[in-house]
């Protein structure tokens, strides 16, 4: 399987990285130093899960530039997903899907705007992880994992075919969901209310659980 990854940071280029280690023809579309560094170098883990090295069969700050791809794992920031889903039409295969990895629930809907239905899937990731030097990714914690699915609900070929793509690669957990929809929210859900009362009270996971007051406040804003 042929996979691009655009935005290759901290999320998006360890599960490129881990997928291109599992046999997958791995593209990576990024910009600058970093850019530079994985064409020297390869894309660099640095993981609890296990160090890598990889270097993708191709790599260009154009989407344009390169052969098409069956998947795209759109890593960019949310607030970058509309604009980076306008560049994407040369990087696909007829077929071809997008799978995006950020928080909320928009997505889907901005990638669809731009490519026409049926090329987004819906997806969700956990990670903990940081781009430390240009090509270079550090793992710290959590167990790397990706959900995924159609937005219309069930399985397909093509997402059976991913999901083929990320058993093969070691280092991460990938599940299909039957309604990744549901799954989308229920993480936005719990990004939402733990940030609100995180920020809003400069208190840990930890202090906020052990704090009736606070507890209470968390279960409000949910």
């Amino acid at each position: 399987m042929r996979i691009a990854v655009v935005g290759a940071g901290a999320v998006g280029g360890y599960f490129g990285a881990r997928l291109a280690q599992g046999g997958a023809e791995l593209v990576v579309i990024a910009r600058g130093a970093h850019l530079e560094a994985i064409r020297r170098e390869g894309l660099r883990l640095a993981s609890v899960a296990g160090d890598a090295v990889v270097h993708p069969v191709e790599c260009a700050d154009d989407p344009g530039a390169v052969a098409p791809v069956d998947v795209v794992l759109l890593g960019v920031k949310a607030w970058q997903v509309a604009a980076a889903a306008d560049t994407l039409r040369p990087l696909l295969t007829p077929d071809g899907s997008v799978l995006p990895l950020q928080n909320g629930v928009e997505a889907p809907e901005q990638i669809s705007r731009a490519l026409g239905s049926g090329h987004a899937l819906g997806g969700l990731c956990r990670i903990l992880s940081e781009l430390v030097a240009p090509g270079v990714i550090r793992h710290s914690g959590i167990e790397p994992y990706v959900a995924f699915g159609e937005l219309t609900g069930g399985d397909s070929p093509r997402t059976r075919r991913l999901l083929a793509a990320f058993a093969s690669a070691p280092g991460l957990r990938a599940e299909l969901v039957p309604d990744i929809r549901l799954a989308m929210w229920r993480k936005f859900l719990l990004i939402t209310a733990w940030g609100a009362v995180g920020a809003s009270t400069r208190a840990t996971i930890g202090q906020i659980l052990g704090d009736p007051g606070l507890r209470g406040r968390l279960l409000d804003a949910m």
